[in-house]
C-alpha cells in the first residue's frame, strides 16, 4: 500500500501519536509555533489532497493547543493566526490545553471564548496570570483533569486565592493536581468527588490541612504528597469513609517516595492511623543509584504506627529501600509482622545518620539471614520475596542456608539481588549447589532442590 493511500482512520491514528513535547522549553520561534496547537499539522495537509481533506476535517487533531509563553512577545501574529485556525478547525471538540509561562493575555483570551470546551488544562504561569484568568468570568463546566502549577504564589500580595479559582462550575472535575498553596486553599474544590489529587511543594502550613483532605476523597481514589524531594502515594480501597481525619481505614497501600531528612513525612505519618494498611513502601525513584544519601528511619515511628493503627497481622508487603534501620531495630520491626509476604530492603554506600555522619550501612546482613532463615521461631514465616540492593557483605554460607530453608513444602520462594557495586566486586555466594546461567548482560542464578518446578530464583545486576 502506497503512504497516500493510507485510510482516513489509520492517517488519522499515526498523526496523533506523533511525537510532540508540550514541556520542551522552545528556543526559536518556528519550533514553539509549530508545536502550537495545529502548527506541526500544516506540513502534512500539503501532502496531497486526501491528506488535506482528512487533516483539516478531524476536528480531534486540532484539539491539542500548547501555548508557550515568551514566543509570542516575538511572533504574536503567526501565533495568533495558527490559534485561530486551530480553534476553528475544533470546532466543538474538546480541547486539551497546556500554557506554560508567562502566557500571552491576547491568546489567553481567545482561548478563555471557549472555556466551556476545556477538557484538560495543564498551566504554569504566575499567581497573577490566574488572577487574570479567573477575572474573566467564564464557565470551566466540562474541565476533567486540572494541573496547575503557580510561581509566586506564597510572596503573592495582590489578593485571596478564591480570585484564582476557575473551577466553581467544573463539576467533571476528577483529577487535580499542582501546588498545594493554591489547591488547597480553593474555596469551591469538592474533595469528595475526586478520584486523584496530587499536591506538591508541600510546606509547614499545608501539612495541618493534609489529614482532613484525605478523609474527604472518595473510596477508590489516589492522593499523591510530594513534598521538596519527598513524595507520599496514599491508594484508597473499598472500605467506608474514615469517621474522623487522622483514622484512614479506607487507606490500603502507603506509598513513600524520594525521602530526605525533614520532618513533614514523619510528622503526617505520626498522625493518621491505618488500621486496613496492606503495603507500605518506603523507596526511591532513581534505580540502584548507590550514591544517592540513605536517610535513617528510626523504629519507633514505624512501632508506634504499627501499634496504634493495628495493621501488624494484615501488612503483606513492606519496603525499605529508600531508609536505613538499625540491625536490631529493623529485626524489631519485623517482629510485629507475622503474614508479611513480601519484603524489599537496600544497603547504602552513603548513610546518613541521625547525628548527620556518613558511612555506609547494610541492611542485609548475616545475623538478618539467620533471623530469616525457617526454624521452629522464624521472623516473617509466610514470606515468598526477599528483593535486596545490596552491596553483598555478607557470607555465602549464610545466603545458601536461608535460601534451602525457605523451600520447604514445595512452596515457591523468590529472592532477587541487584548488585550496587561495581562489576569487579565479587558475588559472594556458594556456587556449588546454583547452576550458573549468563544471558542479557546479567549474572543470572537459578536454585532447585532437583524437584521439576523452580523453588527459588534470584538475579544479580550490576549498576
Amino acid at each position: 500500500m502506497h503512504i497516500l493511500d493510507l485510510p482516513a482512520e489509520l492517517l488519522i491514528a499515526i498523526i496523533v501519536h506523533l511525537p510532540r513535547h508540550p514541556e520542551k522549553d522552545y528556543t526559536t520561534v518556528d519550533e514553539s509555533l509549530r508545536n502550537l496547537a495545529g502548527g506541526h499539522l500544516t506540513p502534512l495537509s500539503l501532502v496531497c489532497s486526501t491528506w488535506r481533506r482528512v487533516v483539516q476535517g478531524t476536528p480531534s487533531l486540532w484539539a491539542r493547543i500548547t501555548l508557550h509563553g515568551p514566543v509570542w512577545e516575538i511572533s504574536l501574529r503567526r501565533g495568533m493566526h495558527i490559534l485561530r485556525t486551530s480553534l476553528s478547525r475544533a470546532d466543538t471538540h474538546p480541547l486539551d490545553i497546556v500554557v506554560s509561562s508567562p502566557p500571552h493575555r491576547p491568546a489567553l483570551d481567545l482561548l478563555a471564548a471557549r472555556a466551556e470546551q476545556w477538557r484538560t488544562l495543564r498551566i504554569f504561569c504566575y499567581a497573577r496570570d490566574l488572577r487574570y484568568l479567573g477575572s474573566l468570568g467564564r464557565r470551566f463546566a466540562a474541565l476533567e483533569s486540572v494541573d496547575v502549577r503557580v510561581d509566586g504564589l506564597r510572596w503573592d500580595g495582590g489578593g485571596p486565592v478564591s480570585e484564582m479559582d476557575l473551577f466553581e462550575h467544573s463539576v467533571k472535575l476528577r483529577a487535580i493536581s499542582g501546588s498545594s498553596a493554591y489547591i488547597l486553599r480553593l474555596p469551591s474544590l469538592r474533595v469528595e468527588r475526586l478520584l486523584f489529587i496530587r499536591l506538591d511543594e508541600i510546606d509547614r502550613m499545608s501539612v495541618p490541612r493534609i489529614p482532613s483532605t484525605m478523609a474527604r476523597l472518595p473510596v477508590g481514589s489516589t492522593c499523591v504528597l510530594s513534598f521538596a524531594n519527598c513524595s507520599i502515594f496514599i491508594d484508597k480501597s473499598v472500605s467506608n469513609p474514615p469517621p474522623h481525619a487522622t483514622s484512614l481505614s479506607h487507606v490500603r497501600a502507603l506509598h513513600l517516595l524520594e525521602l530526605d531528612r525533614g520532618n513533614s513525612w514523619h510528622n503526617i505519618i505520626s498522625n493518621l492511623t491505618l488500621p486496613d494498611l496492606e503495603h507500605l513502601c518506603l523507596s526511591t525513584q532513581d534505580g540502584l543509584r548507590s550514591t544517592r544519601l540513605a536517610v535513617q528511619w528510626a523504629a519507633s515511628v514505624f512501632l508506634s504506627l504499627a501499634s496504634r493503627s493495628g495493621f501488624g497481622p494484615r501488612l503483606r508487603t513492606l519496603c525499605l529501600q529508600g531508609v536505613f534501620l538499625p540491625e536490631r531495630d529493623l529485626i524489631a520491626c519485623l517482629e510485629a509482622l507475622p503474614v508479611l509476604e513480601s519484603l524489599a530492603l537496600a544497603d547504602h554506600l552513603n548513610g546518613v545518620t541521625s547525628d548527620l555522619t556518613m558511612s555506609p550501612v547494610y541492611a542485609v546482613t548475616d545475623r538478618l539471614l539467620g533471623e530469616l532463615t525457617m526454624r521452629a521461631q522464624t521472623l516473617v514465616p509466610c514470606l515468598r520475596l526477599l528483593h535486596c540492593r545490596t552491596l553483598l557483605r555478607f557470607h555465602a554460607q549464610s545466603f545458601l542456608a536461608f535460601l534451602v530453608s525457605r523451600m520447604i513444602d514445595g512452596a515457591c520462594f523468590a529472592c532477587i539481588l541487584d548488585q550496587l557495586g561495581g562489576p569487579q566486586d565479587e558475588v559472594p555466594v556458594d556456587l556449588v549447589e546454583i547452576e550458573i546461567l549468563c544471558s542479557t548482560g546479567k549474572l543470572a542464578f537459578t536454585l532447585s532442590n532437583r524437584s521439576p518446578s523452580v523453588v527459588a530464583a534470584f538475579e544479580v545486576s550490576h549498576d
